[in-house]
């Protein structure tokens, strides 16, 4: 079996940073009510920003831009919130070729309160649970990625723009048969869906 080195898969990312989408289905009704759905399969970019915490500080990430993809679900409350879930994967490497992979699933709040019809701003709020795999090291761990939307809404009942959200990654040790408490990191990264 043969290795796929992570530079040999940038023009695969550079299409995907071109060219992602998320693409979102929904109901025919624009004004949405309880029970209403929503389901989004996304793929896009995805840049590690920083690290900050510990003795060192804040420090680069040392990572290159990478891709990610989502799949997420949500219900309408109202036509102002819906609550769902996402599940969703990124990956990036850095210059050694060591890949960084994420995987998690969030519970994901949406709240729809700008529209210039037929452009809506949605803002939402995931909180869940993250892995992350780096070298030989895997972790477990929360994350909060707060995001915002903007959405073109055609009258098929199909919208198209973009997703972006920023991630909150916290890498918590306590020392108790691990890492000492100093080495506590939080990464910071966003990800960016363009709609189709």
């Amino acid at each position: 079996m043969k290795l796929i080195r992570a530079k040999n898969l940038l023009p695969v990312f550079f299409i995907l940073i071109c060219g992602t989408a998320t693409l979102t289905a929904e109901t025919a009704n624009p004004e949405k009510i309880l029970g209403d759905q929503q389901f989004s399969i996304q793929l896009g970019g995805f840049a590690p920003l920083f690290i900050a915490g510990g003795e060192d500080g804040v420090q680069s990430a040392n990572m290159n831009i990478g891709g990610g993809g989502a799949l997420r679900w949500n219900a309408y409350l109202n036509k102002y919130v819906s609550l769902g879930a996402e599940l969703y994967g990124s990956m990036a490497s850095n210059i050694n070729d060591e890949t960084l992979f994420q995987v998690g699933l969030t519970a994901a709040a949406t709240g729809y309160f700008l529209e210039i019809n037929p452009i809506s701003f949605p803002v939402s709020i995931d909180i869940g649970g993250n892995m992350m795999r780096f070298q030989d090291s895997t972790y477990f761990g929360p994350i909060i990625k707060p995001g915002i939307a903007a959405l073109y809404a055609t009258d098929s009942g199909w919208s198209f723009g973009l997703w972006t959200k920023y991630w909150l990654v916290p890498e918590i040790y306590t020392g108790n048969g691990g890492p000492p408490a100093a080495d506590t990191r939080f990464g910071h990264f966003i990800d960016f869906n363009l709609t189709a």
